[in-house]
């Protein structure tokens, strides 16, 4: 959850809005002290129209609102393992300085969202 942290950080400071979409990112939100914005999404209607997969499954979208990379924060395959590549942070240095990001897409690592019944 730290690497959450310094990305919220990151995304201040360019002016980047950063906004969580999770059932239980309150909780989360609260004793982790994140500072950002999250939308509780009790109906799951969000997460499916994004296609989301795990928690968490970030997008990071540029300032026409166009989605240019879908998948992982990092590379550590549990919470507590130490990540050798941060993923998003490097996707969001190239976003900030206009150079392409040439995987868009990279399957987040994480618990699968448990669907509610329809």
């Amino acid at each position: 959850m730290e690497v959450i942290k310094i990305i919220s950080k990151l995304f201040v400071l360019v002016a980047i809005p950063l906004v969580a979409i999770s059932l239980i990112v309150k909780k989360t939100a609260k004793e982790k002290n994140f500072q950002f914005d999250y939308l509780v999404d009790e109906t799951q209607e969000i997460a499916k129209k994004y296609g989301a997969m795990c928690t968490p499954d970030p997008f990071l979208f540029n300032s026409q609102k166009e989605l240019v990379f879908h998948g992982r924060i990092d590379n550590a395959m549990k919470p507590d393992d130490t990540a050798t590549e941060k993923t998003m942070i490097l996707n969001m240095k190239k976003l900030i300085v206009g150079e392409k990001i040439e995987k868009d897409f990279d399957p987040s690592i994480g618990c699968s969202i448990k669907w509610k019944e329809d």
